[in-house]
């Protein structure tokens, strides 16, 4: 799984962030073995603790539609 973000926000009180972006990997279908490719958006949120390092405290991805991988060539 990799995952790149594509913008951080952070508010003004310095307090609460967020960042956005895509991410991808594969993984083998349950039911078929088959390796399928997974990508999507996510959100994470995050919140400064008092010792000032953030923690992530919400994370939500929205896949696109799987689709099976490409064949290897021989």
């Amino acid at each position: 799984l990799s995952f790149a973000p594509e913008r951080v926000s952070v508010a003004k009180s310095g307090d609460l962030a967020y960042t956005t972006g895509a991410y991808s990997g594969s993984m083998s279908d349950p039911k078929t073995k088959a390796k399928v490719q997974m990508k999507g958006q996510y959100v994470t949120v995050y919140v400064r603790t008092n010792d000032g390092r953030w923690l992530a405290k919400a994370d939500f991805a929205g896949d696109l539609p799987l689709t099976a991988a490409p064949a290897a060539k021989p």
